[in-house]
């Protein structure tokens, strides 16, 4: 909104690598190449594909600040013990357990993806997650690169993977409501009725871990944990992630300095990296994306 009246801000955060794309082609005489110190940081302390993800057309734009791995689902550990549940170690697995659960009449999925301007975003996580599985990391680099459209058959058959869960009154809103109360339900409350034994399953990225109440405790055998989302077979795991950037939209001097710090080893953001095994849990230090 303020690119567009006119009145872009010093240095902007934006929460995914395509934004960055759209805010260079739209706005070229704006936004500003970074400076040589931020882009030495970056050369120095990040993984080289972190520098192509703030790159557009051979001009690079966006340093990193930082990531989260969202291929997780939140779960109680006790729920599942005192069930006799598994965590389950392939998508066909998770969809039995999640059968398992709703045979017994509980709902065993919570979601909701109300987010103020941003709302639906985790829907397209839910749908980017499910076409890696359904369609792989090849047919997902096409889609995300326009080599394939919308409405391709990989990405309805991802989209039909996800609406098995999103769509199905048997299996959510646990403790929230029908399919319909998805839509009006904050992301940031969605998971929390696992707390209270009404919902068992919550797909969520890592940060999730900053939105249970105060005094929850997260761990293994702990209130709650998370499992990985599984890949099609235990040999297949492809994990989801996310990543946000700075940008500037100045080419002044103290402008330049705030984003080679905001790279630097001085700077106290956790350093972004890329989703270490996809089996890990999940990371508190890593921030959250819209």
């Amino acid at each position: 909104m303020r690119l567009q009246s006119g009145s872009a801000p010093d240095v902007a955060f934006v929460p995914q690598p395509g934004l960055i794309r759209t805010i260079a082609e739209d706005h070229p005489d704006v936004i500003q190449p970074v400076g040589e110190d931020a882009a030495a940081n970056v050369d120095e302390y990040y993984d080289p594909s972190w520098k192509e993800y703030g790159t557009v057309d051979g001009t690079f734009y966006g340093t990193p600040l930082g990531a989260n791995a969202k291929s997780f689902v939140w779960y109680s550990p006790s729920m599942f013990e005192e069930a006799g549940y598994e965590v389950p170690q392939t998508w066909d697995e998770l969809m039995e357990l999640s059968d398992t659960i709703a045979g017994t009449g509980a709902k065993p999925w919570c979601a909701g993806i109300e987010s103020g301007d941003a709302t639906g975003w985790p829907a397209t996580d839910w749908l980017e997650d499910t076409m890696l599985r359904t369609a792989g990391p090849e047919a997902y680099d096409q889609w995300v690169n326009h080599e394939i459209p919308f409405d391709d058959p990989q990405v309805v058959e991802a989209l039909d993977a996800a609406g098995a869960i999103l769509k199905d009154d048997k299996m959510v809103n646990g403790g929230l409501g029908d399919v319909r109360s998805i839509a009006t339900t904050a992301f940031g409350d969605a998971g929390l009725p696992i707390l209270d034994g009404s919902c068992w399953m919550h797909r969520q990225a890592s940060f999730y871990q900053a939105n249970w109440p105060e005094g929850t405790n997260v761990a293994e055998d702990g209130d709650v944990f998370a499992f990985y989302l599984p890949g099609q077979s235990e040999d297949e795991k492809p994990i989801l992630g996310g990543g946000e950037f700075t940008v500037a939209f100045a080419d002044r001097p103290e402008v330049q300095a705030f984003q080679a710090y905001l790279t630097s080893p001085e700077c106290p953001t956790p350093r972004p990296r890329p989703p270490s095994s996809a089996g890990s849990p999940p990371t508190p230090a890593w921030t959250r994306r819209t």
